[in-house]
């Protein structure tokens, strides 16, 4: 577990570091919350232990997670998902889409461009790519899937020219939208319903009306993982379900990738 180590000391030495940018050098100014220090560090201490846990055999919400965190303290990685700049991604040509030898543990969400809201790209890519459960390809979100049991996405072509989309945030959030290969969208901690609990890597979104919401990843203590303006930043549940008329939902991921 040395490599988590390492990675945990990165995580924190970059929020230090992107804290102080933000706030030109006042640690209490910073733009997504308050306590975010104050939690940050027990946080990831419950990801270690999770990590430790589960070493054997790796949820896919950890894996999704760490990927994401990979993302975080690399430079090039994080502002790949600014608000402004183009994301990377993957444009298919029918011919791979439909053959034999296709991959979708190894496509990324393609039609998020310059000054797309990248937050689902990044939870996509994080369990597409990140936990190596694959896309689960249809005509349309709630269709017959073409490739996989990992995590939604859908399809269009022009041509020999195909493009892929994840859910957006405010899909993420109605509860009676049915995603594959998820749990229905929840309000978070509801009593009794088990379901409604938040672990460490879930799905959090915000939705938002008239607009496109914001998706997430849960990093505990009430903090999450996403992409905003800059980029790939950690800021609390708090901030962004008061930015979003007081709803947060809450999904999680129950596909086999296969």
């Amino acid at each position: 577990m040395m490599e988590i180590d390492a990675l945990i000391q990165q995580v924190l030495e970059k929020f230090a570091k992107r804290s102080q940018e933000l706030t030109q050098g006042d640690p209490d100014n910073y733009p997504f919350g308050t306590n975010i220090e104050q939690r940050l560090t027990p946080a990831m201490n419950q990801y270690r232990d999770l990590m430790q846990r589960h070493a054997a055999d790796l949820l896919p919400r950890l894996k999704a997670l760490t990927w994401v965190f990979r993302m975080y303290i690399n430079e090039d990685y994080r502002v790949t998902y600014a608000f402004d700049i183009k994301s990377l991604g993957t444009i298919l040509n029918k011919d791979e889409l439909e053959a034999d030898t296709f991959d979708p543990t190894k496509v990324r969400v393609s039609t998020y461009n310059a000054y797309d809201w990248k937050c689902n790209k990044l939870v996509a890519d994080a369990y597409a790519v990140g936990a190596g459960v694959g896309l689960s390809i249809a005509k349309n979100l709630g269709g017959t899937k073409i490739k996989g049991n990992g995590y939604p996405a859908a399809h269009e072509c022009h041509g020999n020219t195909c493009y892929l989309w994840a859910p957006q945030a405010n899909e993420l959030a109605k509860s009676d939208r049915n995603l594959r290969s998820f749990t229905n969208a929840r309000v978070p901690r509801a009593r009794s319903d088990a379901a409604a609990q938040p672990e460490v890597g879930d799905i959090m979104a915000f939705p938002t009306e008239g607009g496109l919401g914001h998706s997430s990843l849960y990093l505990g203590k009430k903090l999450i993982i996403s992409a905003k303006t800059d980029g790939i930043e950690i800021e609390t549940e708090e901030f962004e379900t008061e930015m979003h008329d007081g709803k947060a939902r809450l999904r999680k991921f129950t596909g086999s990738g296969k």
